[in-house]
């Protein structure tokens, strides 16, 4: 009695090794999928969305704008949240800019909420120890310079980041093999410096 279970949150993973020249590798999503709410990487280096083209549906395709390697790692991680009431919304909103050699971004054009977001400086992941977040306000622990993507998770029914995501920061000792921590095994992302 009383209870709300949350939004559906989806998130399904393609993974490709590329071949010489490869632009378009096809996709298995939801057909109610919208556009652009993917995150598409290169050997564990999240691209731009201005480096390649989404279409949505059951049977997309990422398009690249620069064929790959042979060899390249495409991964194409992809999201859809779903409302009972109201249907299908965006899993995340996007945001970028370029940063030279600043300590401190401000963010401009949409409000910045701590908590919600996970950070790229030139595709690699930002670490949670590496910047803090103060009302609109990105400080870095060293200057930052480059192009900066700012993914800002949308809130779910019940006023929760959609899915919701847990950052956990580990240093690596020499030997360990295992770091142990709670996590679904179908939805998790793992980046090693970054990558």
């Amino acid at each position: 009695v009383g209870f709300e279970s949350p939004d559906d949150f989806n998130y399904t993973l393609d993974q490709f090794v590329a071949t010489s020249g490869q632009t378009v590798f096809s996709v298995t999503r939801d057909a109610t999928y919208i556009s652009g709410q993917c995150l598409v990487f290169r050997n564990g280096l999240l691209f731009d969305p201005t480096e390649y083209t989404d279409t949505g549906g059951a049977t997309g395709t990422v398009t690249l704008a620069t064929g790959a390697i042979t060899g390249d790692r495409i991964a194409i991680i992809s999201f859809r949240s779903v409302n009972s009431t109201s249907g299908v919304y965006a899993s995340f909103t996007r945001n970028t800019a370029t940063l030279t050699n600043q300590a401190t971004y401000t963010a401009s054009g949409f409000t910045l909420v701590s908590g919600l977001e996970l950070l790229f400086l030139n595709g690699t992941v930002v670490n949670a120890q590496d910047y803090d977040i103060s009302g609109q306000d990105i400080n870095f622990i060293d200057n930052a310079t480059g192009e900066l993507q700012i993914i800002q998770w949308s809130l779910n029914n019940l006023g929760v980041a959609n899915g919701t995501p847990v950052n956990i920061d580990a240093y690596t000792i020499i030997g360990q093999t295992i770091y142990p921590f709670s996590y679904d095994s179908n939805a998790v992302n793992i980046y090693d410096n970054g990558v």
